[in-house]
């Protein structure tokens, strides 16, 4: 993945860790819940050293409007864990890092977010704003949708 103007890609490196579903207990008490918080921390600060750079533009963070989110996984071997909770960790960590204000903000992932298999173990995102033009696109597509319209 090859970064744009407009958008913020970083690497992760280790082993990606699934998010945990959590409770305030188990927040300090279990090894599991810990890791995964270790993990979006860890996200957060990659994310904040990679966005130093664009510090300079204000417009460019946090991302305030509709996002794009693209994450490639990297495992060593099969035992990785379910992907849409490995997506969340990601999501959370930008959130924890103020990248993004809430990962509401996610509307739609990229093209190669999945889980891959190499030698060294890593994640690789890729942010990326989505213009007002797309917006109203993906809005016109869920109208007729939402508003319960259907071909007789």
């Amino acid at each position: 993945m090859r970064p744009t103007r407009n958008e913020l890609f970083f690497v992760v490196p280790g082993r990606p860790v699934p998010a945990a579903r959590m409770t305030q207990r188990s927040k300090f008490a279990s090894a599991r819940a810990k890791r995964a918080l270790a993990y979006q921390e860890l996200v957060a600060w990659c994310a904040r050293a990679a966005a130093a750079p664009l510090a300079s533009r204000p417009a460019a963070l946090p991302f305030t409007g509709p996002v794009e989110l693209t994450c490639r996984f990297f495992f060593r071997d099969g035992r990785h864990g379910d992907l849409s909770n490995l997506i969340k960790a990601i999501e959370d960590g930008l959130q924890f890092g103020g990248i993004i204000e809430n990962d509401r903000q996610v509307i739609r992932y990229g093209a190669g977010t999945g889980i891959y298999f190499a030698e060294e173990e890593r994640a690789e995102v890729r942010l990326r704003p989505i213009g007002l033009r797309q917006r109203k696109e993906v809005r016109h597509e869920m109208d007729s949708h939402a508003l319960g319209e259907r071909a007789v």
